[in-house]
């Protein structure tokens, strides 16, 4: 990760910098999408990255008690960015998000599984 940026801007450090010199700025489209993307993994869980990414983090084999600390660590703040990220997804796509948060689970695909199974999909 340090080789394409500086150790600043890898902690966040450079982009809270500019947030606060410069404003939040106006945010023209959410990550280049223009709509909301609810096919592939989406139709399962709505955080399908934060999902895997947890995943490796808890079930990796090499495991001291240190690596388990930072392990937790990592799967809440991802966790709780979801809340964060939720909040702007509501703001940016308004009640087509509010619909696709009613019908999708989060992290565990428990609901969309079940719903697909018994409707044959």
């Amino acid at each position: 990760a340090f080789s394409q940026t500086d150790v600043l801007e890898f902690l966040g450090l450079k982009q809270l910098w500019r947030f606060f010199m410069k404003g939040k700025g106006k945010q023209k489209n959410l990550f280049g999408y223009d709509k909301l993307v609810i096919n592939g993994m989406y139709r399962f869980i709505r955080h399908p990255m934060y999902f895997g990414v947890s995943l490796v983090f808890l079930f990796n084999p090499f495991i001291s008690l240190l690596t388990l600390a930072d392990r937790i660590c990592a799967v809440s703040y991802l966790f709780i960015g979801t809340f964060f990220e939720e909040k702007r997804m509501l703001r940016v796509f308004g009640n087509e998000y509010r619909v696709y948060k009613e019908n999708v689970p989060r992290f565990i695909p428990y609901k969309t599984i079940a719903v697909r199974k018994s409707r044959g999909d």
